[in-house]
């Protein structure tokens, strides 16, 4: 039994090193031919000679020959130069194993011998790691070309960390796709290869496969690792959610293949850099969150527009929030718990991580557009910015998984917000003017003829003045939204033009026919002028994009 176990081995060796170096005929006959010319060795009758000849003495000279094999054996497994980079080195090699294959044939007769039994167990071990070395080095060097054909190129840590973005961003489209190659195609494939040479030894088989396969593995998990903890600057973040969305649709394969007591190690490096790119992912978060509270607020944009923050920060959450589930994946698993954000603990749901992050970055946004807003003197423009930004985050919240995150209730609250602001602005500009027009006791009749009149004439004036100066500052501010700047003059054309029409109509009763020599402007004028408010100059204008 010993005898035909050897034999089967011996012969499995000679089929998996035809099939390694099938890609070279000339190299594969030749090994062919060295494992299978023994010269009678293989002989039943020169076997059985040796049965009869076991004793002390065999067992030295073999355990001496043993060492010597392991020693010129040992120096090319051990090394990482291509054993087929030089023919001296090929040659001397397949000698040795040669001499190997013979001494485990010569002497398996003799394997129920303990001491025997130990050496040959010692050469089958030698032999394996023989085999192990060639399928390292043939198969190992097809994944590395495999690899590169792709575009993948060996890059350390520090090398990926110094790659200017665009040049990363095209490697890691290249990484994507080497990975899914790697994983769905050629890992399967040597898996299936390693289990048909190594047919009946699930160890080797797990062994060798881990062997080929380990250097590509590590160059793809070690980039992927290089991008989780580079720098988290928010503009990565798409394409770190890609080689995220990537590892993690790959774990299966990573299960499926790397799961013996070998390969292990490798499956569980790629859940734990999976994870670690959930990390840097929640970090860029918090790198979000930090670049609004330092955006200073110093001076203000022209004309109470859309400041630069605002379009930057809701663009950028939209645009994540197409990666709605996996962020929810990332930020559910590791999400920071509800009491890191006390203003937000009435308002949302605590099993909903995701939706805490957004409401709090928008609580961020928002506090830091309050204080932006108190660098303009003018209260009235203080609430036009207000309005614009205001404006713009529930647009862009709206109609989009941004606002799903944050709910209905606060898109209705803080479209409420946005026409508090409206009617904050319209008093803190309007109410003087609007105080002008009330026809009081003075006007009434009480001061006479000549001094109602007289009275009217200075309101007028006065009227005139603040309306000219109000529209001259107010056609400078910007109002970036069609519809709300539409929605402003409406306001104010329903309260303006019926009081200054029915000023208009008591000053042409108390002065007749003078009266046309003191009025300026008719109620359709005013109109006009209201029409020219909001228009912006050119530095307060832009895209509402």
């Amino acid at each position: 039994m010993a005898e035909n176990n050897g034999e089967e081995k011996l012969l499995a060796v000679a089929r998996h090193i035809a099939k390694t170096l099938g890609h070279n005929t000339n190299m594969a006959d030749d090994i062919l031919q060295i494992f299978s010319n023994f010269d009678g060795r293989f002989s039943k009758e020169n076997l059985a000679d040796k049965v009869a000849d076991g004793d002390p003495r065999a067992c030295a000279a073999l355990d001496h020959s043993l060492k010597s094999l392991d020693h010129r054996i040992s120096q090319f497994v051990s090394s990482d130069r291509p054993i087929w980079a030089d023919s001296a080195d090929a040659v001397a090699f397949l000698d040795a194993v040669d001499e190997l294959v013979a001494a485990v044939a010569e002497w398996s007769q003799l394997s129920t011998d303990k001491a025997f039994g130990a050496c040959l167990a010692r050469a089958e071990d030698m032999l394996q790691h023989a085999m192990f070395r060639l399928e390292d080095e043939f198969r190992r060097e097809f994944l590395e070309e495999s690899l590169s054909r792709l575009g993948l190129q060996k890059l350390s840590i520090e090398e990926v960390h110094k790659m200017p973005w665009q040049d990363l961003e095209d490697e890691i489209e290249r990484w994507i796709k080497a990975s899914n190659v790697s994983l769905k195609i050629l890992f399967p494939s040597e898996r299936r290869l390693c289990d048909r040479v190594f047919f009946g030894f699930s160890a080797a088989a797990d062994l060798s496969f881990m062997e080929v396969c380990r250097g590509s593995t590590i160059q793809l998990l070690n980039f992927a690792d290089a991008v989780a903890i580079g720098s988290r600057s928010p503009e990565r973040l798409f394409r770190i959610l890609d080689v995220f969305e990537t590892l993690r649709d790959l774990i299966p394969e990573f299960e499926a293949l790397f799961s013996d007591q070998y390969s292990v190690s490798l499956r569980n490096e790629a859940i734990t850099i999976w994870k670690r790119l959930g990390e840097a992912i929640r970090g860029i978060f918090m790198e979000l969150e930090n670049l609004i509270r330092r955006d200073p607020a110093k001076v203000g944009v022209p004309g109470g527009g859309l400041h630069p923050i605002t379009r930057y920060v809701m663009n950028y959450l939209r645009a994540a929030c197409r990666s709605r589930q996996t962020l929810e994946q990332v930020f559910e698993d590791y999400g920071h718990p509800l009491k890191d954000y006390p203003k937000l603990d009435d308002r949302v749901a605590p099993n909903s991580s995701l939706s805490v992050q957004m409401d709090w970055i928008m609580e961020l946004l928002e506090s830091n557009l309050e204080a932006k807003s108190k660098i303009y003197n003018d209260p009235a423009l203080c609430y036009v910015f207000l309005m614009n930004n205001g404006r713009y985050i529930v647009q862009k919240a709206k109609d989009s998984e941004l606002g799903t995150l944050l709910g209905d209730d606060w898109i209705r609250k803080h479209t409420a917000k946005v026409r508090q602001y409206h009617v904050q602005y319209q008093r803190s500009s309007w109410n003087k003017v609007l105080g002008i027009l009330k026809l009081d006791g003075s006007s009434n009749g009480s001061l006479g003829p000549n001094g109602a009149a007289k009275s009217m004439k200075e309101k007028l004036k006065m009227f005139n003045t603040q309306f000219e100066n109000l529209c001259r500052v107010q056609s400078s501010w910007f109002v970036f939204d069609e519809q709300l700047r539409e929605e402003i003059r409406i306001a104010l054309e329903k309260i303006l033009l019926p009081a200054y029409g029915s000023f208009i109509g008591r000053f042409h009763t108390e002065l007749g026919k003078n009266a046309d020599k003191y009025v300026k402007y008719g109620v359709e004028d005013i109109e006009v002028k209201l029409n020219d408010l909001f228009q912006g100059s050119s530095g307060s204008t832009g895209s509402r994009k």
